[in-house]
């Protein structure tokens, strides 16, 4: 590290909480010894001792493991583009990526180091012991109103030392299922060409005894057709999309599958196919269009709808709504408008979202209630709304903590009753300049939801952890773990209704 890249950059520091000797090389090194009580106790040492020594003499703060190389030059170009004197918060978790555990890297401007030291590390209020490493920070910031960029130049700066940094060799992986009848392995392929590391993705089935992983996205009529054998250097990665409230009964699974590919915040490769919320600075034309557009807007709530008896039973607290505020519904369920329109499904909009309906023209909110109430599970109604720059009412607030600025969204189960939270959406749309607070998150970032960026991301991570040889369990049935960690509540849009 000292011989290479930290050379780059304008100081540096060592935090040990292990024995720890200096050699004659590194006799001039910065070096603190710190408690190592715990890998948390140890971030929190490092980054207050960093705040309080050296927090007014760079702009730019970069943390970095010992198992890590980083590109200073690929990084300083980055931040070029952001203003140093604003919160930021720029990583990639590589939880259980490194055979040591650590994270590759993360950086953060000088206000965001500020309020973390100043305001969160010690709130666990704040920074939930539910996750580790660069993701706890991300919380942590998050929580406080500082969402974290995710960026592949970020991914490509940081790489695994000991591992792919000087490797040209490809992994193969396979695709075994299609995608709503369509060849993933051609949906991701053009946005796979920016990852940082390479692997040949491939659907046709003869790749099966060569691929170092096969990704099966299961379906009932799967029953004995899938691989019933696997060898001992591959992984099989069980690949689902949908909530176990929502999704098909899928079959009993050979009990091979070693790694898992979902929506779930704590599956082996995180999913991200509905949305993701990208860093981003708004330019001034941006600006001014959200703006216009927001201050011209004359209707109040838009529904689209195809499932029209769900799990969670949106369509009773809906209803209940409607009593207090006008509420547009389109789709084929029953209260649908009759207004003709075209819905096809179309591979750049995942599901049945239709142009011809003028929903970012003339609509304030957008009702982004899911079919199903589950753990971690968002779909693209909520990435959409943003991105068509309607504010989303949701049912739980719980389920958007980690994956939206709080200001970003409206939350039905924070009200005493559907009247209450119908008075304050007529607040919002008589008072122009509290509406538009629901877009100040636009000034740094930005809705990334279409679905071959969104697989090719996954993919990606997929491909790192191929070429870090990560270990594997032995194999198991993974539908089953799927099943039992969804944490779904049924007829939760009932129950609240219910308790108001």
């Amino acid at each position: 590290m000292t011989g290479s890249w930290m050379k780059m950059c304008d100081g540096s520091m060592f935090f040990s909480g292990g024995n720890f000797t200096k050699n004659n090389t590194e006799a001039s090194f910065p070096f603190v010894q710190i408690t190592n009580e715990s890998s948390w106790s140890n971030s929190v040492e490092a980054l207050t001792y960093i705040s309080n020594h050296f927090l007014g003499e760079f702009d730019w703060f970069i943390t970095a493991s010992e198992d890590t190389h980083v590109n200073i030059e690929k990084l300083r170009d980055f931040l070029l583009e952001f203003d140093k004197s604003d919160p930021h918060f720029f990583g990639y978790a590589w939880t259980g990526l490194l055979k040591t555990g650590h994270d590759g890297g993360y950086i953060l401007s000088r206000p965001s180091l500020d309020w973390l030291v100043k305001e969160a590390l010690q709130n666990q209020s704040l920074c939930s012991e539910k996750y580790s490493g660069s993701e706890r920070i991300r919380s942590c910031l998050q929580h406080m109103g500082i969402y974290s960029g995710i960026d592949a130049r970020v991914h490509g700066a940081f790489l695994p030392r000991n591992s792919f940094l000087n490797s040209s060799s490809w992994k193969t992986i396979l695709t075994w299922n299609t995608l709503l009848n369509r060849d993933i392995a051609l949906l991701a392929a053009d946005h796979s060409l920016n990852c940082p590391v390479k692997c040949h993705l491939y659907s046709d089935k003869s790749y099966l005894d060569q691929a170092d992983a096969v990704t099966f996205f299961v379906h009932p009529q799967d029953a004995g057709k899938l691989p019933t054998v696997r060898h001992p250097w591959q992984r099989y990665v069980f690949f689902n999309i949908e909530s176990y409230a929502t999704g098909e009964q899928l079959p009993k699974l050979p009990s091979l599958h070693n790694w898992s590919m979902t929506y779930q915040r704590d599956s082996d490769v995180r999913l991200d196919y509905y949305g993701q919320l990208l860093r981003h600075t708004q330019s001034a034309e941006e600006a001014k269009f959200v703006d216009q557009t927001a201050r011209k807007k004359t209707k109040m709530i838009a529904w689209l709808v195809s499932n029209c008896h769900p799990p969670s039973q949106r369509e009773k607290y809906v209803n209940k709504l409607h009593q207090f505020i006008p509420i547009d519904q389109f789709g084929g369920c029953p209260g649908s408008a009759k207004i003709p329109y075209s819905c096809p499904r179309n591979p750049k909009y995942y599901g049945y979202w239709c142009d011809s309906i003028p929903f970012t023209t003339d609509y304030r909110f957008y009702i982004a209630f899911e079919n199903a109430v589950c753990r971690d599970y968002v779909t693209e109604k909520f990435f959409q709304a943003l991105d068509r720059l309607m504010v989303p009412i949701v049912l739980r607030k719980a389920d958007y903590l980690d994956i939206a600025p709080p200001n970003s969204y409206i939350a039905a189960d924070q009200f005493a009753s559907a009247k209450e939270l119908a008075n304050y959406l007529h607040y919002l749309a008589n008072n122009i300049d509290e509406y538009l607070k629901y877009f100040d998150y636009r000034k740094t970032i930005k809705v990334a939801w279409h679905e071959e960026e969104m697989l090719a991301d996954a993919y990606c991570r997929l491909c790192r952890m191929l070429h870090e040889n990560r270990t594997s369990n032995e194999g198991s049935d993974m539908r089953i773990g799927w099943q039992q960690n969804t944490a779904c509540v049924p007829g939760f849009a009932d129950n609240i209704k219910s308790k108001q």
